[in-house]
């Protein structure tokens, strides 16, 4: 019996750039995943008050196959020195939640970050539900 690469060394994922889609598999079907326009929320959208600045990415779901499952603590941010941001779920609206989205479907709504005064985004990583990266979206 073969053994596949892919389960001796994990792939290294390559950043694609803002606004670039990626279609991810599971075990429960095929999205793309839209991440782009990262821009920082003014305080009259924001529901829940910064304690740094607020910024906010737009983010696009389609299910192209079977049921596919979202949340939008999957959605992590990295700073530039290389600590992660999580995001502020519910901070502004419309905010990703989280639940189910059948085939055919399409969500588009925001994803926030609180970012500290000293930090700044230089991508968004999503990641599925154990923590494993599915797609990076690099800012520059």
């Amino acid at each position: 019996p073969s053994t596949p690469a892919s389960t001796s060394m994990a792939p290294t994922l390559e950043a694609v750039a803002f606004g670039t889609k990626v279609d991810i598999a599971s075990s429960d079907g095929t999205a793309a995943y839209i991440v782009d326009n990262l821009q920082p929320v003014p305080p009259d959208a924001q529901i829940v008050p910064a304690k740094g600045t607020m910024y906010a990415v737009d983010v696009t779901i389609v299910a192209k196959t079977g049921t596919v499952a979202y949340n939008g603590f999957w959605f992590v941010a990295r700073a530039a020195d290389g600590s992660n941001i999580a995001p502020a779920v519910g901070a502004v609206q419309p905010g990703i939640t989280s639940g189910q989205l059948p085939q055919g479907q399409q969500l588009a709504a925001h994803v926030a970050y609180d970012v500290p005064q000293d930090k700044t985004i230089t991508a968004i990583m999503l990641r599925d539900p154990k923590g494993k990266l599915l797609a990076v979206w690099a800012t520059g």
